[in-house]
């Protein structure tokens, strides 16, 4: 879909709690191989996903901490230009932050 549409963007989202065979980091937590292949083949496409579902009422809650290592571990498994790309360039050409 993202060799067919340019205009297609993906958010990249590293919940700890999504199945494991979609997750995009293995137990380590490590990068999948095709994932990074992704994500370098398309270094302009992908941005964070933090958005956050609410649990049941007394459904044990972790905190915005535990909620981000997910992503510090993939990021810092980058190239450094790639996960700032991912990590805010992206978001901010797309999104037309910062007078870009």
């Amino acid at each position: 879909l993202l060799e067919r549409h340019p205009n297609l963007y993906m958010s990249l989202r590293l919940s700890i709690a999504a199945p494991p065979p979609f997750m995009a980091m293995d137990p380590g937590p490590k990068l999948k191989p095709e994932w990074v292949a992704l994500l370098t083949g398309f270094p302009d496409r992908f941005v964070l996903g933090t958005d956050t579902f609410h649990s049941p009422a007394g459904a044990a809650r972790r905190g915005p901490e535990d909620r981000l290592e997910n992503y510090r571990a993939a990021l810092l498994q980058l190239p450094r230009e790639l996960a700032e790309a991912i990590a805010f360039r992206n978001a901010e050409r797309i999104y037309r932050l910062n007078g870009r």
